[in-house]
This record gives structure tokens, C-alpha cells and sequence, in this order.
């Protein structure tokens, strides 16, 4: 990236989705033969955890920076990447939830002339309104309740695939079947 701005943003991302890969990866009982996590291994998954909770608000200052003085990302300014990498930003801002709603707001408009990712949008607006209690658009979000994958309450179901194929997404049959292939709560036989 030219643009120093999208290049530190692409920067940090790399460093962001670094930390959540080895966290979401490490698995000391393979590395060290442990069948239960000792002292070290737990207090290695706390250092992880502890840094990327450090890169989250690192990288959520800094982007509300880069919004306020030069506003969003848009892909025919700074490319597809820059958009990407400053929605996972978003998307991983979970301590501030008035935040993600904002950009929410500011990503409506741009979804629909497609100056950013529209499925990404609908994932966002989907992610805000669950913890808020309000029902989602797109029914993005799952979770896995009773060993089933479940989307809570979503808005005007009958018109759902329509809303989801306005944001280029599959019809919500298509996702629950992918997400059954997902471990969820059990391990399915073989």
C-alpha cells in the first residue's frame, strides 16, 4: 500500500489476525505430550489472550482516529484490503458496542453503492443488534444452543432471503446447512 495510513491499518491487521490465529491454534497438549494444561501452558493462552484484548483497543483508537479525520475506508479509495481489514477492526471492537453501532450507521449507504463489503455490513449490523436484543436483518449471527446451530429473533422473517440476497449473501437454508458441519457442543460420529 502506498497510503501510509492504509498500510499501517493493513499492518496492524496482520498483527491482529496473527494473534487470534496462534490463540485459536495453540494446543499445548500436542506441542508439549500434555494431556492437561500445566501452570505454563495456561499462563501462555492468558498472555495471548491479554494481547490481543492490548491490539483490540490499540487498533479501535487508532481507527476512530483514522474515521474521525478522513472517514471510512472506502474500496475505490484505499481497495478492497483496507475496507476488510478496518471492518475487522470493528468487528473485534466488542468493549464498545456505541462504537460499532456508529459505524454501522456509516456503512449502510456505502453497502448499497458498495464502497464497502456488503456481506461484511450485514455480519456488522447483525453482530450489534444481538447483543442490544434487537433482531437481526440478516441472520448472521449464530449460536449453538442444545447442540443445534440457532440464529436468534430476526426481523420480517418472510422477507429474509430477500434482504440477504440485497447484501450478495446465499438464502438462510444455505448457511445452516454449512453450519452444521461445524462442531457444535458435541463431536458428531464418525
Amino acid at each position: 500500500a502506498k497510503n501510509p495510513d492504509t498500510r499501517e491499518l493493513l499492518e496492524r491487521t496482520l498483527v491482529d489476525q496473527g494473534i487470534r490465529a496462534s490463540l485459536s491454534s495453540f494446543d499445548g497438549a500436542k506441542i508439549y505430550g500434555k494431556t492437561r494444561a500445566t501452570a505454563a501452558l495456561r499462563a501462555y493462552d492468558e498472555y495471548l489472550f491479554n494481547l490481543m484484548c492490548t491490539a483490540d483497543e490499540d487498533n479501535l483508537n487508532w481507527l476512530r482516529g483514522q474515521v474521525a479525520r478522513n472517514g471510512w475506508f472506502d474500496i475505490s479509495r484505499y481497495g478492497a484490503a483496507a475496507d476488510q481489514a478496518a471492518w475487522l477492526m470493528v468487528q473485534h471492537a466488542d468493549g464498545d458496542h456505541e462504537y460499532q453501532a456508529y459505524i454501522v450507521s456509516v456503512l449502510g449507504p456505502k453497502a448499497a453503492s458498495h464502497e464497502t463489503d456488503p456481506q461484511n455490513f450485514a455480519f456488522l449490523s447483525d453482530h450489534v443488534a444481538v447483543p442490544a436484543g434487537a433482531p437481526q436483518t440478516y441472520r448472521r449471527q449464530m449460536e449453538c444452543v442444545d447442540r443445534e446451530w440457532l440464529a436468534p429473533h430476526v426481523d420480517s422473517p418472510e422477507s429474509l432471503d430477500a434482504r440477504r440476497a440485497t447484501m450478495g449473501l446465499p438464502p438462510y437454508r444455505v448457511q445452516v446447512s454449512q453450519r452444521r458441519n461445524l462442531h457444535c457442543g458435541h463431536k458428531k460420529a464418525r
